[in-house]
């Protein structure tokens, strides 16, 4: 096996040794290389520790390879929501995965109170206790928090753009912290040229399927969640949860610039969005129709860029190493 492209691990798993691998994002591999370090020594008491960075080694394979061994046990991501977004869709979810936060708004850590400390984290990892949440599946990738079209999708994928750019972009994005999502969503209202297409959407909760229809004839965009908050504190579905084998479908009415501005402070402040600024779908698969091509995220990153978008939970499948 080739080895892989990193300076803190150079030794090859065996079959014969317990096998955990870690996944780096680049960001934190700039920002949080201490820790970086500090995990990796405190795990090798325990595992063989095979270390992967996404962006420097462009070939999964050789991770989907160790992942196969008999003895590989979990993987442990260091980065966000779109480093483990990148992992769970390159290894699927049949082992364990843990989560150390080293991203913009950590969704995912934050909805299940991940430690952010090396030895808390560490403490987690060796204790293995597990839950099982729902994935959301959107053509043939998935997603675990929140993903989306329209209007929030520019948003979300603009930070990730901006972030690409190099160091300064990450330092910045870094330093905003969760504020940079909101800053690109005012960005994106005020700006963006033309906000809003047709949406038909098809749903089916328990197995009942409704009857198609175009909930909205003109919309800004979607937001599809299932947890509670989305980009760090935007409190969109209050009531949802990620083990009831449903997600919650937020459809955003058609609205002026203003308006929208108004709805995103609301959401910021942490009030419930008004009567009539979105409606609301809970559903257990359903498929969305634009009336043209249109991007979808999922987990802050881009997964699919189609007119038809075909969603559906996948029960308690994803096993997370939690406290």
């Amino acid at each position: 096996m080739a080895s892989s492209s990193t300076d803190t691990d150079k030794e090859q798993p065996t079959a014969s040794e317990p096998v955990m691998s870690v996944v780096l994002s680049k960001h934190a591999r700039e920002l949080v290389p201490s820790q970086i370090a500090s995990l990796i020594e405190g795990l090798k008491d325990q595992y063989a520790v095979f270390v992967y960075d996404p962006t420097t080694n462009s070939n999964p394979s050789e991770l989907a390879e160790v992942s196969q061994l008999d003895s590989y046990r979990s993987t442990l991501v260091i980065g966000g929501d779109g480093t483990f977004n990148w992992a769970l869709n390159t290894l699927g979810p049949k082992r364990p995965f843990a989560v150390f936060p080293a991203g913009t708004a950590n969704d995912l850590a934050a909805h299940l109170n991940l430690p952010s400390d090396v030895e808390g984290a560490l403490r987690t990892i060796r204790r293995g206790n597990t839950v099982a949440i729902d994935l959301i599946k959107v053509n043939d990738r998935c997603f675990v928090t929140a993903g989306g079209g329209g209007l929030p999708a520019e948003c979300a994928l603009w930070v990730s753009s901006f972030r690409d750019r190099g160091s300064l972009g990450v330092l910045a994005v870094r330093k905003l912290g969760p504020l940079a999502y909101e800053l690109s969503a005012v960005g994106n209202i005020l700006f963006k040229k033309c906000i809003g297409q047709e949406l038909n959407i098809t749903v089916e909760r328990s197995g009942h399927r409704e009857i198609p229809q175009n909930l909205l004839h003109f919309s800004p965009g979607l937001l599809l969640t299932n947890q509670r908050t989305l980009a760090g504190r935007l409190r969109v579905a209050p009531g949802a949860l990620n083990n009831d084998g449903l997600y919650e479908i937020f459809v955003l009415s058609a609205a002026s610039r203003f308006k929208l501005l108004r709805i995103l402070l609301g959401l910021r402040a942490g009030t419930f969005a008004r009567k009539g600024d979105f409606q609301r779908i809970q559903a257990s698969s359903a498929v969305i129709t634009c009336s043209e091509s249109s991007r979808f995220f999922g987990d802050g990153e881009l997964l699919a860029e189609e007119r038809v978008f075909r969603l559906r939970i996948v029960e308690k499948t994803l096993k997370l190493i939690c406290p």
